[in-house]
């Protein structure tokens, strides 16, 4: 990659670093200090810090890579990095799912309350559930390995051995389709209660 060309990725990618933290950092703020705060925003604040961890390691390592070079993601930080990104990333779509879901139960339930308990376990079992994932690789079940660019390090996509495929499969299906249907069905069956309740509204209205 042409110098100054890396160069100017890498100053992006540490604006974008910069961005994340801050705005990241003013909504914890905020919501950390909220009087009313609730339960339903331990989810949110959850999902701001995972966010703002990203921003603060992985971008920031990778904006850091394009500016000293390849040298810089070699191993243990390679390891460490695809670990960092990978865990952030299937942690943000897994808690939107929780999210979605939990909308959609206070929604179409008034009976539903959401206590604090509550959501410190779905906050665990996210971060757990996606740490194992995200420490497969480095455990045997395919590996990290720096992208053509070598600025940054993510599980083997390209490789052609059953442990690599089956990872692979196992962490596209658990981290991102199930997540995604999830929150697709969850939207889709508040959208359907809410129009419901609206045409109800309507037609006793008229009467």
């Amino acid at each position: 990659m042409n110098l100054w060309l890396s160069y100017f990725y890498g100053t992006i990618y540490l604006l974008i670093s910069l961005v994340s933290v801050l705005v990241n950092g003013v909504l914890i703020f905020l919501l950390l200090r909220h009087k009313t705060r609730n339960s339903f925003n331990l989810l949110l604040l959850g999902l701001c810090g995972v966010d703002f961890f990203m921003s603060l390691t992985g971008t920031f390592l990778t904006g850091m890579a394009h500016i000293v070079g390849p040298s810089l993601v070699q191993f243990p930080v390679c390891q460490i990095q695809g670990v960092i990104m990978t865990f952030s990333g299937l942690s943000q779509i897994v808690l939107l799912s929780a999210i979605s879901f939990t909308r959609w139960m206070i929604i179409t339930n008034s009976r539903f309350r959401l206590r604090s308990s509550q959501a410190r376990r779905i906050l665990v079992c996210s971060y757990g559930y996606c740490l194992v994932i995200a420490l497969c690789p480095v455990l045997g079940w395919n590996s990290y390995r720096p992208t053509m660019a070598g600025t940054s390090c993510e599980p083997v996509w390209s490789g052609g051995s059953r442990r690599d495929v089956s990872f692979n499969v196992f962490m596209i299906v658990t981290g991102f389709l199930t997540p995604l249907s999830i929150i697709c069905v969850s939207y889709f069956k508040i959208i359907t209660t809410v129009r419901n309740n609206s045409l109800y509204l309507k037609t006793h209205n008229n009467v």
